[in-house]
Formats: C-alpha cells, sequence, structure tokens
C-alpha cells in the first residue's frame, strides 16, 4: 500500500508541470537578480547594459534547449515524431535565413538570429509534450509568480529609489517588481494570466482572484500595453462564450482608454514617445529590409548588446518590428506557413480557452520582442496547447 502511493506521488511530482513552471521562475529571479539589484541601489539606469554573471543571463537558452531534449525524449517514448510537414518547412525557412546571414555576416549574428526564433521554433513541437503537463501545479506555480512579483513591488514602493520618476513625492513610479523594464512585468501578469485563464477554464473564483493580481501589477508599473490588455483579459472574463461580443466590445473599450493612456499611466505624452517611436523604428525597418535576405540575427536584443556601441543602436521594441527585420522577404510566407499550421495541425484547440494567450500574443508583440521576453513567450505558447477541448488533466 505505501509502496503504491510513493509510486503515485513520484509519478505526480515527474508531471511536466510539477518542476518545469517553478524551474522557469527561478531561472527568471537568476536573470533578472544582479539587474534589480542594480535598481535597488540607485545604480544609473541602462536597458542596453546587463551586469551579473554572463551564465545568469544564459538561463533561458538552457531551459530551451531542456525542453528540446524533452520533447524528443517524449517522442521516442511515444513513438511519435514531435513535427509535420508545414512545420518543417518553417525551421527550412529559418535555416536558410540563417544560412544567408552566416555568409554574410557572421557566425554569431547567425548564431543570435537562432537563438531569437528558438522559443518560435520550440511551439511547433510542444503539441503531444504538453499532455504530460499537471494543470493544477501550473496554475498553482502562475499564481505564485504574480503573487511573488507583486510583492516585490510594493517592498520597491517604499525602498526603491527614483529609477523611473516619482508618481507621488517620495513614491517611486513604475515598480518593476522581477523585472529591469516595467513593460516586461507588466508583460509577465498579463501572460501568467492568460495561461491561468487556459489551464482553469472552470474555476472562475480563481480567476477573478489572478485578474485582480495581474490587474494591480500593469496599474503599479504604469504601462499602457499592459492595462490595456490586462482589461481586456477581465472582459473575456465577463464575455467567455461569444467571441465576436467579445471582440466588438474589446475594440470599443481600447477606442475609449487609448486617449486616456496618459491620465490612467500617470505619464507625459505617452502616447506620443512610446507609440510614436515604435512606428518609426517599424517604418525605418520595412523601408530597409522588406526585400532583403541577410538580416537575420541583426534586429535582436541581444546583437545590440554584443555590438560594439550598444547605446547607438537602435532599440527594435516589438516583435513585428522584429520579425520583418530579420525575416525580410520571408517574413510574409512564415506567417502564411504559421497560419496553415494553425488550421490543418490543431484542431484539437478550444480557441475561445486559448483567446486570452492569442490576445496577449498579439498585442504585446507591438510594444516587445516576444521571442526575447522570457518565461513569457513559454507561457503563451504553453497556455495555447494547454487549450485543448478535452483536457488529459
Amino acid at each position: 500500500m505505501s509502496l503504491t502511493l510513493h509510486s503515485s506521488r513520484a509519478r505526480s511530482v515527474l508531471k511536466t508541470g510539477g518542476w518545469l513552471f517553478p524551474l522557469l521562475l527561478v531561472a527568471t529571479l537568476f536573470q533578472n537578480y544582479y539587474d534589480i539589484m542594480a535598481i535597488m541601489s540607485g545604480e544609473p539606469l541602462a536597458l542596453y547594459q546587463h551586469d551579473g554573471p554572463i551564465v545568469f543571463k544564459i538561463l533561458k537558452d538552457l531551459l530551451y534547449l531542456l525542453i528540446c531534449v524533452c520533447v524528443m525524449l517524449w517522442a521516442i517514448r511515444s513513438n511519435k515524431l514531435p513535427l509535420n510537414n508545414i512545420s518543417v518547412v518553417i525551421y527550412a525557412c529559418v535555416a536558410f535565413a540563417a544560412a544567408i546571414s552566416l555568409l554574410l555576416n557572421d557566425a554569431m549574428t547567425a548564431l543570435i538570429g537562432v537563438r531569437w526564433a528558438l522559443p518560435f521554433l520550440i511551439f511547433f513541437a510542444l503539441g503531444d509534450w504538453t499532455r504530460s503537463f499537471d494543470r493544477s501545479r501550473v496554475i498553482l506555480w502562475l499564481l505564485i509568480g504574480l503573487l511573488l512579483c507583486l510583492f516585490a513591488q510594493i517592498y520597491q514602493l517604499f525602498n526603491m529609489p527614483p529609477i523611473y520618476g516619482e508618481v507621488l513625492p517620495g513614491i517611486p513610479a513604475r515598480t518593476p517588481g522581477i523585472f529591469l523594464a516595467p513593460n516586461s512585468t507588466a508583460f509577465f501578469a498579463c501572460a501568467s494570466l492568460a495561461c491561468l485563464m487556459a489551464c482553469a477554464d472552470h474555476k472562475r473564483a480563481l480567476t477573478v482572484q489572478a485578474c485582480l493580481l495581474a490587474l494591480t501589477i500593469c496599474v503599479l508599473t504604469q504601462s499602457g500595453t499592459g492595462i490595456i490588455v490586462c482589461l481586456i483579459l477581465i472582459l473575456r472574463l465577463v464575455v467567455p462564450n461569444s467571441t465576436a461580443l467579445f471582440l466588438l466590445i474589446a475594440l470599443i473599450c481600447v477606442g475609449l482608454v487609448l486617449p486616456n493612456l496618459n491620465s490612467l499611466t500617470m505619464r507625459e505624452d505617452y502616447i506620443a514617445l512610446s507609440g510614436g517611436g515604435r512606428l518609426a523604428v517599424l517604418f525605418d525597418i520595412v523601408k530597409a529590409e522588406a526585400f532583403s535576405f541577410g538580416s537575420f540575427g541583426t534586429y535582436t536584443n541581444a546583437s545590440n548588446l554584443m555590438s560594439d556601441d550598444p547605446q547607438a543602436m537602435v532599440a527594435v521594441d516589438s516583435l513585428v518590428a522584429s520579425w520583418l527585420g530579420n525575416f525580410g522577404i520571408l517574413s510574409t510566407l512564415i506567417v502564411l506557413l504559421v497560419l496553415l499550421f494553425v488550421r490543418n495541425c490543431m484542431p484539437e484547440i478550444d480557441w475561445k480557452r486559448a483567446m486570452p494567450c492569442v490576445v496577449v500574443l498579439g498585442l504585446f508583440s507591438l510594444t516587445t520582442v516576444v521571442f526575447e521576453a522570457f518565461p513569457m513567450n513559454l507561457y503563451l505558447a504553453f497556455g495555447i496547447w494547454l487549450s485543448r477541448k478535452n483536457p488529459v488533466s
């Protein structure tokens, strides 16, 4: 009897959600630890620099590789190929872009491009492996991450130097919690909430609590994107069944909120500075790279950090701009292949449940290089795959 119980508990612990999500959270804390300490000590803020041992910064890359190994082991065990014809063609397009970059630029630029695309490539192989996820464990660790981030922000309200200015006398503005950039913190809150909504389909009280946590985090970051996206996710909770009605109300709400973002975020000229700057970068990239082949790996945050003068480099600041810059003329082809994959290879996904993840991915792609935003990119990928019509657990 005791042996049976022990064996059952062992299998429960080995379920993917039991170890992967706490590992993602721990890796996030290690990766950002030195940056957070720099903020708390009042050191000059420079997003184009990084502090701490480089091994902390590559923890996310090691986790990506670990996930690849787990997917391959799962494929061998289940005697199933993790990729199909469409995903193989997508992989071939990325490999072609990397090969051209290797010839026209250098090995480091091509490698940075592969590193940038790795979370995107991993997505297509996750389908069968995510069946082993323990949803209750996933929900637990998503909530722990939200609470940890909020507690860090509350502590920073009373102890952080005014790196981003003051919202009130003696109260620092834009507390970033467990990240360096407040926008990343808001993205973390929204991605965590979206993934939780995909897993906790019928646990309304739990989802409401998570919504309140995420909204509080976004308000403390004063992120316009975060506040808008979080409000849309809350709206999805209110209108869960009709996608058309949800999208209509969401568009109306965005139209009402957008002109008032300066007052909501308590930031001057927010729309002009944040949105205008990103649009300018996007237009410049389209002009320069729309019909090119050799820029793969160039339009990434990592490439900026590796340059001789990172301060002089242009921050890409959105997945849309980074996508167009890195893939060039292949951008449209890869988008079409992705849509084909979604239509033909994901019939078991309940897109009503996956809608929060799709919304977060789509809207944050306008302000963030999502492929380089860890662990949020994985949270969204897992959330979509966990939105199955007939979940195993």
